[in-house]
């Protein structure tokens, strides 16, 4: 019997939708005549059914039906890339395929890529500015913007900027990449400027972004798609290896979650209908 090992996203009682498939070791003949399965369509789960070899699913698309195997699966994100060119695009094609792998084997999270592009509308305002923290100097008004003002983050290396210019329009799930250094402002820190590698919209939001421009892409791009699912910064267990710590001893660790920032994500898994 050829089996559709797939992925499905309950979306109601009865019906599910696969987003994500590998088929193993050739199509079903009844679904591969005139309607091969892919990702993003909608089917009906007629049974369910306990087999020695694993746990099936017997279900309907259109007049076609068949039996795929019961995939756990916690969470699904569909997710674009764009980068600013094809080089850059190299480098976050690598450090998504590195955050897929991760995110499956630790979470049974499956990060779905649906297309990849460039865009010139990443590219810094002002090219020939070298600076990693922003100034008046730098051509554009600084990151930082007093209490009270509203969120206006406009300077062209600026994190929040581009997160807020650039995606308000952007189909949903769009992780993007840069191959310049990222700066940002913190409150209640003085200086209020630093350096960031990446940031993201938070838990069930849409966007992150990471610089390139470093030594610290791969790391970055898990860390921010962490905070997609409800992780937090600067509350990790202490002296504890994490994907989220700051802890200098930690930088190179990206695939590894310590037990306040594990518990936060299956806290927030826990909310969405899986």
């Amino acid at each position: 019997m050829h089996i559709f090992l797939i992925g499905l996203e309950q979306k109601s009682r009865g019906t599910a939708l696969i987003v994500a498939q590998n088929l193993w070791p050739a199509p079903s003949t009844e679904f591969s005549s005139t309607k091969p399965l892919s990702v993003g369509d909608t089917v009906t789960i007629l049974a369910s059914i306990k087999m020695s070899n694993g746990d099936f699913y017997y279900i309907q698309a259109g007049s076609n039906k068949g039996f795929v195997l019961k995939s756990n699966v916690a969470a699904a994100i569909y997710y674009k890339t764009l980068s600013i060119n094809s080089a850059t695009q190299t480098l976050a094609n690598q450090a998504t395929n590195d955050a897929e792998g991760i995110f499956w084997s630790k979470w049974k999270i499956y990060l779905v890529r649906q297309s990849s592009s460039t865009t010139d509308s990443l590219e810094p305002r002002s090219p020939a500015c070298t600076k990693d923290v922003c100034d008046i100097l730098c051509g554009g008004p600084t990151c930082y913007v007093p209490d009270g003002v509203p969120f206006l983050k406009s300077h062209h290396k600026s994190a929040q900027h581009l997160l807020l210019k650039n995606f308000t329009q952007a189909p949903p799930f769009v992780f993007s990449f840069v191959d310049f250094r990222l700066c940002t402002d913190y409150e209640n820190r003085v200086p209020p400027h630093d350096e960031v590698y990446g940031l993201s919209d938070g838990a069930g939001k849409k966007n992150m972004i990471t610089s390139l421009a470093t030594d610290h892409g791969k790391r970055t791009t898990v860390h921010e798609i962490s905070h997609l699912f409800g992780a937090k910064d600067e509350v990790c267990t202490p002296d504890t290896p994490c994907v989220m710590s700051y802890d200098p001893l930690y930088k190179d660790v990206r695939n590894v979650w310590c037990n306040n920032c594990s518990s936060y994500i299956n806290a927030y898994l826990k909310t969405i209908n899986y």
